[in-house]
This record gives C-alpha cells, structure tokens and sequence, in this order.
C-alpha cells in the first residue's frame, strides 16, 4: 500500500508566507480554493504599541488544483485594515473578499483584484462578520448595520424594517446591546442576523422582522444548519435553536468566553471560541477532540 502523502505546499513556501503570522479568519470557495487571512504575529507587550490598523495584513490564496506546488500559494499585503474579516462570492464572479471593521475591502480572483468601499449612512461603520449567502457576500457590523455586494465594487444596505436609531441612542453605551455580530441564512429569502444582548432578526428578502429570543444574554454567532434548524451562540457558551418563531435554550454552560464561529459540517454541529472546538451532539457540547478519540 501507498502510504505517500502529497505535498500540496512546499516548507519552503509555507515557512515564507505563514511564519510569524497569525490566521484570524478563513474562508472557501470551493473544493479547490481556501482563502486565509493573516496577521503579523507581535509580542503582546510591543501590541499595545499599535493601533489595530497599523497590523500589517496578508491575505492568502491557496491553490490546491494547481499542477506544480509552487503555484499553490499566493498573498497580497494589505496595511490600513483594522479587525479584518473574510468571505466568499460565486456571484456575480467567483472571488475572495477581505474587509477592514471601517468598509475598506479588497476583491480578488477570477482574474481581477480590486478594492472597494462598504458604504456607510452615517460618519463611521463597524463591520464584524462576513459570509456567502446564495453566492453573495453579505456583512453585518454595529447599529445593526447589514449590507450586500450585489456587483464588482457595488455594495447596497438592506435596512428595510430595522427601526431607525436616535442621536440618543447611538451615543449611549447601550447602543452596543443593538449591534449585529454575525449573519446566516438558508436562502436571500431567509437570513437571519444575531448580535447585542438577544438582538436576533430575520430578512425574507425585502425587509426584517425582529425575532423574539427571550433572552437578554449577549449573543455572538448564528448558523443556518444542515438539519433546518438556525443556532446562535453565546456569551458564556450558551446555545439556542429555533427558526422563524420559535426559540429555545439548547445549551446553558459556564464559559467565560463567547462562541467565535458555529458552522455545520460533515452533518454535525461545529463550536468553536478562542480556546475551544467542541460539537453539538444529542443536545450535549462535547469537545471535538474527545470526539475524536472514541
């Protein structure tokens, strides 16, 4: 038996791009390519040093249906982008996405790379997640803030039935309570959106309609599952599922940090935060690497 591993990307060229980066986020655009997005790795008492801005960004294209290894592996440099995120398009071309928390996004593959601008209605936007729903990319951020990138360079805002904040509302603290962190959906005819404490609202399309979660806590991601079933993650590793309507508590823990991600793969619920990947299973979080074992 064969027991040869191919080597997709050669020590060489790994050591040259990932050394002494940090991957904050990562996307895929199909079985062939992955896009990553780096961060240069700065010891944490010379970090403080710096605005988050001033981190010098790297966002990598690999390439696994390249013939020859060293054309498997690509970056561009970015400077400028501050709390980067990732995402995917298959519409209306199949590109990577990177985008900086103020609107700022480069745009590349299918033989084009462009940057382009989230635009915002007010003096500053805050973007927090981005992720492909029906081949589009969509962006969520704070005061509930949602676009879509409908076109190469062309984003639009679905505000439609997001009730208008006031001046007074926007320069309180609580504002924070309203923001969106993350977004989801099965179609563009249902997406739901998730952030601030229990702020969950679902689109149909043309216009959102709030969600009644009954819950305070602060809630931090959502997923449109496999199994038709929406989670949202919380603060503390709490668990919710429902659609539409209907909300329930799956899962009360006791952590101190919030789920970072919740993704549906290979038919299981996946969790994951700043220091766990666990499971769902049967109503219970289980570590995936105990899993793993059994």
């Amino acid at each position: 038996m064969n027991t040869a591993r191919e080597v997709y990307i050669h020590r060489e060229a790994w050591l040259q791009t990932f050394k002494d980066w940090q991957v904050v986020d990562c996307a895929i655009r199909d079985r062939n390519i992955v896009y990553v997005v780096l961060r240069k790795a700065i010891p944490p008492d010379e970090v403080t040093r710096f605005w988050d801005h001033e981190i010098p960004t790297r966002f990598v294209a690999i390439y696994l249906n390249e013939r020859a290894p060293e054309a498997r592996l690509g970056h561009q440099g970015l400077t400028g982008f501050a709390h980067p995120v990732c995402s995917v398009a298959q519409s209306p071309v199949p590109q990577g996405i990177v985008l900086s928390c103020n609107g700022d996004a480069l745009a590349m593959g299918s033989g084009l790379k462009d940057l382009e601008k989230v635009p915002s209605p007010g003096e500053r936007v805050a973007l927090h997640k981005a992720r492909r729903i029906d081949g589009r990319t969509y962006a969520v951020g704070m005061l509930r803030d949602v676009y879509r990138r409908v076109d190469v360079g062309k984003w639009e805002r679905l505000a439609t039935g997001l009730p208008v904040l006031s001046r007074e509302e926007i320069s309180a603290d609580e504002t924070l309570d309203l923001g969106f962190r993350d977004i989801d959906g099965f179609s563009e005819r249902e997406i739901y959106a998730v952030g601030g404490r229990g702020d969950v609202w679902r689109f149909d399309g043309r216009k959102w309609t709030a969600c009644e979660l009954s819950t305070n806590w602060p809630v931090s991601t959502v997923c449109c599952a496999g199994d038709g079933v929406v989670y949202i993650g919380g603060e503390g590793g709490h668990v919710f599922s429902g659609r539409g309507d209907r909300w329930r508590r799956v899962v009360e823990q006791d952590y101190t940090v919030p789920y970072n991600d919740i993704v549906w793969y290979d038919g299981k619920l996946w969790l994951s935060s700043d220091f766990a990947l666990d499971q769902l299973v049967d109503g219970m979080i289980a570590a995936a690497a105990d899993r793993g074992r059994r």
